[in-house]
């Protein structure tokens, strides 16, 4: 299962970018792609975290200009 459409608290959503991975984790979603809206935000806090102790998937990235 995917989720190509999830936003954390850096726009309108109300996670944390790990308590977003954590819940990707629970659901068993193989990919996701954080779409915060006017903000990359949640890719910069992606840095700062053990991702493989969070979440097993895979993380689009958003696009790099």
């Amino acid at each position: 299962m995917i989720d190509l459409h999830i936003h954390t608290n850096n726009s309108d959503g109300t996670d944390r970018v790990e308590e977003l991975l954590k819940k990707a984790e629970n659901l068993k979603l193989e990919y996701i792609s954080i779409t915060d809206h006017d903000t990359c935000s949640g890719y910069n806090e992606l840095k700062k975290l053990d991702i493989s102790k969070l979440f097993s998937g895979k993380i689009i990235p958003r696009n790099r200009d």
